[in-house]
């Protein structure tokens, strides 16, 4: 009873003070608990992330200290009542909470991070020794096409089809920068995009020159994917900053030998690549991993090399080419529009992306997810078919209005968010920064889109597949090459194929530039939304017409500064 006595007479003074002090007898009016110390801090509870999810009805506002949450060192997180995320992290609305990742040290080697973006950094460990290795090694070359979402997204805001949007005008400043031809050469998003692709290039480089060490027959299958993706790589690279170090060999430490060649030397290395593929595979060929791609698939895609390098590349085999794969019957136009960018219509080539794969910011580059998806989605969306992203990528109203009275394509690239609210009256959205009620509707994140339950951030699992070339493209690469030759009826028919799948009439004329003019403004309404328009404005010598700011130099973006001081050979491109 002496026990019971004096633990209730312990317990009378807590219960009735409004404030406990803790080397304090004045605390905060304000506080029900104020700890005062020069010498010692606040430790809450430290539990590892298992234990932190096996916490039962978590209180919001529940606070541990994750020892492995993130990266290796923990992270201070909190339950906010529906999920744990970062203390640290702004989480103004649900929509803009991330649940927090448990650390994975097998995730992200350094093989598969940053390291590969600079030349003097280890590429791949161990030495490739047999076909297992090589394989492997091939998987980590294939993962850099993620990157190409984030491309899109990037070049449809630079061009004259997108705003940047976001939450605020200083939400992703490096797209922001660009929206309005601000390029300086340590733009982030700029940087992202060389690092990604040349980290592609690297990979894929390693495994092609180690494969053919290995002379086996199925070494050599393995090969020739890897001189299809360097290929893919570099012609990026060359797309968006004019050129890039070629990687002649490895060292004894796999860090790789970069050599300076001029532009025009890179553009006949894809060509050499491209046709060391086409020679090498045939219409059954099978890829391994990622993508799929064979004989025709890398017909195309030099096709694509020469008509963007006319310049200096044949025209008569690019004409050669369109006419091969157009009689092949490999590939026709899908006339079902809804359907066109669902991940079970196929194309020409394009990327596969899923969300099955765990993801976290600590490793953007170990997502196998679309990041386009989020990026692009409706601001705090709350209705069918769609989730809700973060509001980027805000098509202009003058893209929406460039659209042919009749044409089919503007339903299935623009979805008018207005309109859309109209027939589903419960449908609520936040506006984004530049709101003009327009939205890319191709690759927006969709209900069930992503998978986060493997422990990955969802944010960066949507499973949108990239449909990186088409045969629509293929048609308007031949009736241009065709309207250049002067062959003004085999160029119409090639156009207006493509114009009778979206619902429109045919086009006649005997004049050249009118028919160039006529392809210009078609490549827009098919390929909105695809990353196509900016180069597409340079290609037709254009982009002084439609984008304020746009100067010359413009044409090809500045490499990386980190990057040219790290490999000094290499000139920054003019202007910049």
């Amino acid at each position: 009873m002496k026990t019971k006595f004096l633990y209730g007479m312990l317990l009378i003074p807590v219960l009735t003070f409004s404030q406990i002090g803790i080397n304090t007898d004045t605390p905060d009016s304000s506080s029900a608990l104020e700890v005062a110390s020069s010498t010692q801090g606040f430790l809450p509870p430290r539990m590892s992330y298992d234990q932190m999810k096996a916490i039962t009805n978590p209180a919001q506002g529940l606070i541990i200290y994750c020892t492995d949450c993130e990266g290796e060192l923990g992270q201070l997180v909190v339950f906010n009542g529906e999920l744990w995320h970062g203390i640290y992290e702004g989480c103004p609305y649900p929509d803009g909470c991330s649940e927090v990742d448990k650390y994975d040290p097998n995730c992200c080697p350094d093989d598969g991070g940053t390291a590969t973006f600079d030349p003097s950094g280890t590429t791949f460990s161990p030495t490739i020794t047999n076909e297992t290795e090589l394989e492997a090694a091939l998987a980590q070359a294939y993962d850099l096409l993620t990157s190409y979402s984030w491309s899109v997204l990037a070049a449809e805001i630079i061009s004259d089809n997108a705003l940047k949007g976001g939450e605020v005008q200083g939400d992703m400043i490096g797209l922001e920068f660009l929206d309005h031809q601000e390029i300086f050469s340590n733009n982030i998003e700029l940087n992202n995009i060389w690092n990604f692709f040349f980290a592609g290039y690297t990979r894929a480089s390693y495994v092609m020159l180690k494969g053919q060490a290995l002379q086996t027959s199925d070494a050599n299958k393995l090969v020739i994917e890897a001189f299809f993706l360097r290929a893919f790589y570099s012609m990026n690279l060359i797309k968006w900053f004019g050129n890039h170090p070629y990687i002649e060999g490895f060292d004894d430490n796999n860090n790789p030998h970069l050599e300076y060649r001029g532009e025009n030397d890179m553009i006949f290395d894809c060509y050499g690549m491209l046709e060391h593929v086409i020679a090498n595979t045939d219409i059954n060929f099978q890829s391994s991993y990622r993508t799929t791609f064979n004989n025709y698939t890398a017909k195309a895609l030099l096709l694509k090399l020469i008509y963007e390098h006319l310049d200096i590349l044949d025209y008569n085999t690019a004409m050669n080419l369109f006419e091969e794969i157009k009689n092949s019957g490999v590939y026709t136009l899908d006339t079902n529009l809804d359907t066109l960018f669902s991940d079970e219509t196929p194309s020409v080539f394009e990327i596969d992306y899923t969300s099955d794969i765990p993801a976290s910011w600590d490793c953007l580059l170990c997502s196998q997810g679309n990041l386009l998806s989020k990026w692009q989605g409706i601001r705090s969306y709350n209705g069918p078919e769609y989730d809700s992203g973060w509001g980027a990528n805000i098509t202009t109203q003058e893209a929406f209005d460039s659209f042919e009275n009749g044409d089919n394509r503007r339903a299935i690239a623009i979805l008018d968010i207005a309109e859309w609210q109209q027939t589903r009256p419960n449908v609520t959205y936040e506006q984004s920064y530049e709101h003009t009620g327009y939205y890319m509707k191709k690759y927006l994140p969709k209900l069930g889109g992503n998978n986060g339950s493997n422990g990955g951030d969802p944010s960066l699992l949507y499973g949108n597949d990239i449909k990186m070339l088409r045969y629509a493209e293929i048609l308007l690469i031949g009736a241009e090459l065709y309207a250049l030759d002067n062959r003004y009826f085999d160029a119409l028919l090639n156009l207006n194929e493509v114009r009778a799948r979206a619902g429109l009439p045919g086009i006649s004329s005997n004049n050249q530039q009118e028919i160039l003019d006529a392809i210009f403004n078609e490549r827009r309404s098919e390929f909105m939304g695809e990353g196509h328009r900016y180069f597409d404005l340079i290609h037709f010598n254009k982009a002084t017409q439609y984008i304020d700011g746009f100067m010359n130099h413009h044409e090809i973006f500045p490499i990386p500064v980190s990057f040219l001081e790290t490999f000094g050979e290499m000139p920054q491109n003019n202007g910049y």
